[in-house]
């Protein structure tokens, strides 16, 4: 369990030790090739041994990392929903311009590429799992929590500014995220739209969407 722990807590650009460097590559390689074992095969028809011979390691070094299918299931997760987190907070963390309308169009280019360019891992940000225990589902679930109230604040700060229409801010959230998260399903690289393309569309639509008219603040 303490390598699940690890996963995202040495953050991009800080000073790390080569081993924990490596480890942390280690871990997440291991993780993105499971995503992929995942999706193709299913919980139930994949073993540790494919995942073992995709990563070119012995199951039992495996195992040092992941001591269990549940386990493994449980770091994707994990891992997945803290990347998306660090992934957009520090896109928008960048955005000089304060205005609602510009942090937003930040995060929706932010969401778009990690939802695709970690697919398949990001399928485990955008499902929850029943099969995880109690204990492992309630930690997904704050975790996912987090995320929304990221999103929630961008959206309550435009409101705020006076920027975006006044609405209520969770089903708006729901809104736009379910919209975003199913580019998951039918994106094909190479033949759609390029990430940056479609982070232009979508900003601008959404903005769009959201932007205050003047007869919202008529009394």
């Amino acid at each position: 369990m303490a390598d699940v722990q690890r996963i995202r807590e040495l953050p991009p650009g800080k000073s790390k030790g080569f081993q924990a460097k490596r480890r942390q590559k280690k871990t997440m390689e291991i993780l993105r090739h499971a995503g992929k074992l995942l999706a193709e095969k299913g919980y139930q028809g994949f073993t540790v041994e494919d995942l073992a011979d995709r990563v070119e390691m012995s199951k039992g070094n495996l195992y040092h990392y992941f001591p269990s299918k549940e386990v493994l299931l449980y770091a994707c997760e994990k891992a997945a929903t803290e990347l998306v987190y660090d992934c957009v907070s520090a896109e928008v963390g960048k955005c000089a311009d304060s205005d609602a309308a510009a942090r937003m169009r930040a995060w929706v280019l932010a969401h778009l590429r990690f939802l695709i360019e970690e697919f398949p891992l990001a399928w485990f940000f955008l499902q929850e799992d029943r099969r995880l225990a109690d204990q492992y589902r309630r930690e997904i679930i704050a975790l996912r929590h987090r995320y929304e109230h990221f999103v929630d604040t961008l959206l309550r700060d435009g409101v705020d500014q006076g920027k975006f229409t006044p609405c209520d801010i969770e089903t708006t959230r729901n809104l736009i995220l379910g919209s975003l998260n199913w580019t998951a399903t039918w994106y094909v690289p190479g033949r759609s739209p390029t990430v940056a393309q479609l982070a232009e569309q979508y900003g601008r639509q959404i903005t769009s969407m959201l932007m205050a008219r003047p007869e919202d603040h008529t009394p």
